[in-house]
């Protein structure tokens, strides 16, 4: 049942950090302690914070491109203060970070949607808590989080302010690259303002801010030893690697089929039914439009992102919030269908199925494809959502 007014967002909010305490407790006893926690969510991550430590802090420091740095120098400008500190307490203010912005995404999306319902809160909390992506981002100290977290902000704002939210997708796309694939909404919303905003945010932050620290030379110099390391690691260890969740690669894996025309053509149809399916949103009146709009823009990076790792799928737990609510608003068999998938996509993408099935190894975990198929099940969801619409409950 739905709480009442003020008392009721006060008291969910207590109530979330109250049970996200207790997830974390269980995690941490279960990994046998905090020294423990990163090799058992992932056995190739020594420490917390490992490509942090490897790669983000060298390129931070030097502002010259890691090895697998595949991305513009924006970010390593951005976060050049982190290199005042030594690399180990740099670390420690990254993981503090990382912290903060897994409780926000744990917490804060539940109240976007209409409707107190304790269950859906902390129902979305757990799930969070547990999901494979958001655990797999904190212990690699990776941006993933950082960057949904922005994205969501622009979805949410975009009809409001569309000039701050374009300005926030485009500093994200151009710390990544790959979340110019939001700038597919306020494409379908017709929001000229927000894409021009991001535009000019992109070639700002990722073009003439680069040339101001590093001059024309050295910009020019970044970006050509980008374009090789990546180049090379896409030509040989990438296509064999375990870890992407490319939908081709995990199809190919499971297949033994060599990544060819007709899968990557499959995966293309896909995403451009996903895209088919955005359109449909931007009519949608439901409440969660928005959540629905971000949870199928995060979901096409696993059908056209080669390198789709674990924690690029960070924007699961939306996906999960959206068929939750969406459990509010349906009526029998569609709620039933719902009802199934949400289960089946929060079952493969938390860590409870990673340590039954895959006895706790995430490269066991990765290279079925679980995390791909549980993508999977929640876009199908949502285009259950909103192909078949019910008339929404009063909530």
């Amino acid at each position: 049942m739905d709480l009442p007014g003020w008392w009721s967002r006060r008291r969910c909010v207590v109530l979330q950090l109250g049970v996200l305490a207790i997830c974390a407790a269980l995690i941490l006893a279960w990994a046998g302690g905090t020294s423990r926690l990163a090799v058992s969510i992932d056995e190739n991550c020594a420490v917390l914070g490992t490509d942090f430590l490897r790669h983000y802090y060298p390129t931070i420091a030097n502002l010259e491109p890691d090895r697998v740095w595949y991305y513009p120098p924006t970010i390593a400008i951005l976060l050049t203060p982190l290199a005042w500190l030594p690399a180990g307490p740099a670390n420690s203010v990254w993981l503090a970070l990382q912290l903060v912005l897994l409780a926000v995404w744990a917490i804060v999306p539940p109240h976007l949607v209409p409707g107190r319902r304790p269950w859906l809160h902390v129902g979305y909390t757990v799930a969070t808590a547990v999901s494979i992506p958001i655990l797999q981002n904190l212990v690699w100290g990776q941006v993933s989080l950082a960057l949904a977290v922005a994205g969501l902000f622009a979805f949410v704002f975009l009809g409001r302010r569309p000039l701050l939210a374009g300005v926030t997708l485009g500093l994200a796309s151009a710390a990544k690259v790959y979340p110019l694939v939001w700038l597919a909404w306020p494409a379908v919303r017709l929001s000229f303002r927000a894409v021009g905003a991001a535009t000019v945010t992109v070639v700002a932050t990722a073009g003439l801010l680069p040339i101001l620290v590093l001059g024309r030379a050295g910009t020019v110099e970044f970006y050509r030893t980008v374009g090789a390391h990546l180049s090379h690691s896409l030509s040989t260890w990438i296509p064999t690697n375990n870890g992407p969740q490319y939908l081709p690669a995990v199809i190919g894996r499971l297949t033994g089929a060599p990544q060819g025309v007709g899968l990557v053509a499959l995966s293309w149809i896909l995403a451009a039914a996903l895209a088919a399916l955005l359109v449909r949103i931007r009519s949608d009146e439901s409440a969660d439009r928005d959540l629905r709009a971000f949870a199928v823009v995060g979901g096409l990076f696993a059908f056209v992102v080669r390198t789709s790792w674990l924690h690029y799928f960070v924007h699961l737990p939306i996906a999960w919030l959206v068929l939750g609510y969406g459990l509010l608003t349906t009526r029998r068999m569609d709620r039933v269908v719902v009802a199934v998938l949400l289960a089946i996509s929060v079952a493969l993408g938390s860590l409870p199925w990673q340590a039954i099935v895959a006895a706790g190894f995430a490269g066991r975990y990765a290279a079925l494809g679980w995390l791909a198929w549980a993508n999977l099940a929640a876009l199908t969801g949502i285009a259950w959502l909103v192909l078949r619409p019910t008339e929404a409950r009063r909530l």
